[in-house]
């Protein structure tokens, strides 16, 4: 289940209980007990995260390709990501039929190649000081069909 699906069971929810909040609504998905509002621990989830100041730790997660062998995708160093500026982009990149990939940032949004997946994780902003995820885009493991290269 990704985070828009999530979002709209959470205002399923909302809507049953008839306009009662869905952060006093206890529920389940595939065995993980959550409550909706803004309390979520998005480590939990592959390629999640979590923040201290400046720094973003990314949970591990796996790139999933085809018939091959899981790989995991690890930060430079399994250390976290420094987010300095506004409209900084953290994504997982792995060349195709490699055997690693890595989770960076960079205030580019991130685009696939003909040899590379440049798979956006997260959009982080900055205001005031202030580190805070502006999009997520991806969680969970990524998975690519075997038909790619």
């Amino acid at each position: 289940m990704n985070i828009s699906q999530l979002n709209g069971r959470i205002d399923d929810l909302e809507s049953v209980m008839g306009g009662v909040p869905s952060d006093s609504v206890p529920f389940s998905i595939g065995g993980q007990s959550l409550s909706g509002g803004g309390d979520m621990d998005y480590s939990d989830f592959a390629f999640g995260f979590s923040v201290s100041g400046n720094q973003v730790t990314i949970t591990v997660g796996e790139v999933r390709h085809g018939t091959r062998v899981p790989i995991t995708a690890t930060t430079f160093g399994s250390l976290p990501i420094t987010i300095n500026t506004d409209q900084t982009w953290i994504y997982c990149t792995y060349v195709f039929g490699g055997t690693s990939a890595q989770v960076v940032s960079s205030v580019i949004e991130p685009v696939t190649t003909s040899t590379a997946l440049n798979y956006p994780l997260h959009l982080w902003g900055v205001s005031d000081g202030v580190v805070s995820v502006a999009r997520i885009l991806h969680l969970g493991d990524i998975i690519i069909p075997g038909v790619f290269p």
